[in-house]
């Protein structure tokens, strides 16, 4: 069922899925997507070209504070996809780091040191957001998130 106002691939996902979602997903999950493995590697990051697209400059930054922003996938083996496959989880080798809490640490910079330190030797997590939390661990949280959510971040 599509809700009034939304369509598929309405904010730029590629796979849509009922009843997945940043809090009971991990990053580092493994999943059997149709004949394809995946993995997940991050959350997403919003950018300005959300607000281009919603004709609201502060969409990006708004979006973001909800939590929800969706999440990337590692390609593991590559296979056939087709609308209606099933997901099915075959691993979950990070339980304690759900997308959604991995996800806020890294948008909003709030972290324990120690959790960043974790964090930046996790290696299912993407390369840019280890090193990201390498130096949150090393106590620098500034980042400059201008260009990604525009003037409104």
């Amino acid at each position: 069922m599509i809700r009034e106002g939304f369509w598929p691939a309405a904010f730029g996902e590629n796979i849509s899925t009922t009843g997945l979602n940043e809090e009971n997903l991990c990053i580092g999950d493994i999943l059997l997507l149709g004949t394809a493995v995946v993995q997940i590697s991050q959350g997403r990051q919003p950018c300005w070209k959300l607000g281009l697209h919603t004709g609201r400059k502060e969409m990006p930054y708004q979006f973001q504070k909800t939590g929800r922003t969706g999440w990337y996938y590692r390609v593991l083996e590559p296979g056939e996809v087709g609308a209606g496959d099933r997901i099915t989880l075959a691993e979950r080798p990070n339980p304690n780091w759900s997308v959604l809490a991995v996800t806020r640490a890294r948008l909003t910079r709030r972290i324990l040191p120690e959790d960043a330190k974790v964090l930046s030797q996790m290696e299912e997590l993407a390369e840019g957001w280890r090193q990201a939390f390498s130096r949150m661990a090393d106590g620098n949280a500034k980042e400059d998130t201008s260009a990604r959510l525009g003037d409104t971040g």
